[in-house]
């Protein structure tokens, strides 16, 4: 692992490896109260273990052994932005070489309400039916600190376990299988007297903490596929089951693309309408906006990109954030291919998207300035003391990484050579993480072994990509389908001197959504 400047944990020591969590809601306190147990595995002789926090309360943590044993512990001074680092002792002897482990328990509480980054708690009018508040996490990119004790570091992956209790009639979710609910017993009064339901969890694959996901609301769901439910509040359920009806469709394609689906489960959750992104890719439960739901499944290139980013980004990782784009990168370019293939334009329908996207780079490199650091697709965040990379975050990983993708592809010789090799290096890294020079020496022993010629393979300019801010070279992407919407655009507004004041459905003859 490379070094993280955004995480304080000790991961080049030891790493966590498992979380076993038992937690509850408290939608009065609005906070999570529970325990973590982590399993660490030592890299090398350590007598610590760091974890980083953020204003989370830690009322004890003990040794998970036959005596359970009390450690001593201290949440050091950190900082506004990457929280404090949480400092564990271990007894002599307990990490002395590599591959010796240990389980931690902590017993723990979030932050209330806004103070906990990572948790937005709705109130009852909040949602769209009004009948019971809501909750749902947003850990990326750096607020799991702020949801559990952990190493908050995207090179450091961990499987899960979980048990929440939740107040009746609400139902748990997380980015994770779920393996069983149940209620608890009548003498538990833990909600003001009422009965909770227990829900558990298991995600087998490892994930970096920002995958770690958790909502909570009165929910209900629908099959749309084999391997996939739609999860919203009643009253939206039938017109979320009809707009995301082809999702099966979607995964095939993405499978024919990248390879095998390895997370078992494909959920959509549709959260309520204050939430503010467009999607968030957690494992097994994608979180999508209503805004989604135009009623022509229009905007299903969403959940193509998010079912995209099971395979880049879950399953193959950036190693930490200075190349976000090799998480949103790939994604974007592989949810271009499975859109075009879907609606059955593949070129034409690829290039589209792909001017739109230029359009949005475009915007944000004259946003920052072409010389802005933040428009490199390398970006350092150990500069200027630490940079959030929220702060970081614009069109830039997803645009401009999408386009250094097309200029490798276009360099080999199409996608018939291009896409294989996309598929062997997924193959090659699913369950790690990635860095530039890991893709690079993937990229050119593959090349090289497939007839690629040297000269070519040599052509590509790295460093450029990577490190030098504002846009590339245009790529000069078919502007066929784009240069016709201009011109009805034009007629309508009487740019050529053709004024129309009404236009029929003949304008849009043979266009699709």
């Amino acid at each position: 692992m490379v070094f993280d400047s955004t995480s304080y944990s000790n991961g080049d020591e030891a790493q966590v490896e498992h979380m076993s969590l038992n937690l509850r809601t408290d939608f009065d306190e609005f906070r999570l109260f529970g325990t973590v147990v982590v399993t660490v595995v030592a890299k090398k002789p350590t007598d610590k273990v760091i974890l980083d926090t953020r204003k989370l309360t830690v009322n004890g943590i003990s040794c998970v052994c036959a005596e359970s044993k009390p450690l001593e512990y201290e949440q050091k001074e950190g900082s506004e932005t990457f929280g404090s680092p949480l400092e564990i002792k271990l007894p002599e002897g307990t990490l002395a070489k590599a591959g010796d482990s240990c389980r931690i328990s902590i017993d723990y509480s979030t932050a209330k309400g806004d103070d906990c980054s990572a948790l937005q708690w709705l109130s009852t009018e909040q949602t769209a039916d009004k009948k019971h508040p809501f909750l749902f996490s947003q850990c990326q990119a750096i607020h799991a600190r702020s949801l559990v004790p952990c190493m908050d570091a995207p090179g450091l992956k961990f499987t899960y376990e979980a048990i929440v209790t939740v107040p009746a009639p609400l139902t748990c979710l997380m980015s994770a299988v779920r393996t069983g609910r149940y209620q608890c017993r009548s003498d538990e009064s833990l909600f003001n007297g009422s009965r909770g339901t227990v829900f558990s969890f298991q995600q087998k694959i490892p994930i970096p903490s920002y995958l770690l996901a958790i909502c909570c609301g009165f929910l209900e769901s629908r099959e749309i596929g084999p391997r996939s439910h739609v999860w919203s509040e009643p009253s939206a359920i039938d017109a979320c089951a009809y707009e995301f009806a082809e999702t099966e469709k979607l995964l095939k394609i993405a499978e024919d693309i990248l390879g095998p689906y390895e997370w078992g489960t494909y959920d959509l959750l549709v959260l309520p309408p204050s939430f503010p992104y467009g999607g968030m890719e957690n494992p097994c439960l994608t979180f999508v906006t209503p805004t989604l739901l135009a009623g022509d499944r229009s905007l299903v290139g969403v959940v193509a990109h998010e079912i995209s980013h099971s395979w880049t980004g879950n399953l193959v990782t950036n190693e930490t954030w200075d190349d976000f784009w090799m998480n949103e990168g790939f994604t974007v370019f592989a949810e271009r291919k499975i859109m075009a293939r879907a609606l059955g334009s593949k070129k034409k329908g690829f290039d589209l998207k792909s001017i739109i996207g230029w359009n949005h780079l475009q915007d944000s490199v004259n946003h920052y300035g072409c010389d802005h650091c933040f428009t490199c697709l390398h970006i350092d965040h150990s500069r200027d003391g630490g940079v959030d990379p929220d702060d970081a975050f614009s069109s830039v990983p997803y645009e401009k990484g999408f386009n250094f993708l097309v200029h490798l592809e276009k360099i080999v010789g199409g996608p018939s050579v291009f896409e294989p090799f996309l598929k062997e290096y997924i193959k090659q890294y699913r369950l790690s993480t990635v860095t530039p020079m890991k893709f690079r020496n993937s990229f050119e022993a593959y090349m090289l072994s497939h007839g690629v010629a040297k000269e070519s393979i040599e052509a590509v300019e790295w460093a450029t990509w990577l490190h030098k801010p504002g846009m590339p070279k245009d790529p000069e992407f078919d502007r066929s389908l784009v240069e016709k919407a201009d011109a009805v655009g034009d007629c309508w507004a009487g740019l050529n001197n053709e004024v129309k004041l009404s236009w029929d459905a003949s304008d849009l003859k043979g266009w699709t959504t």
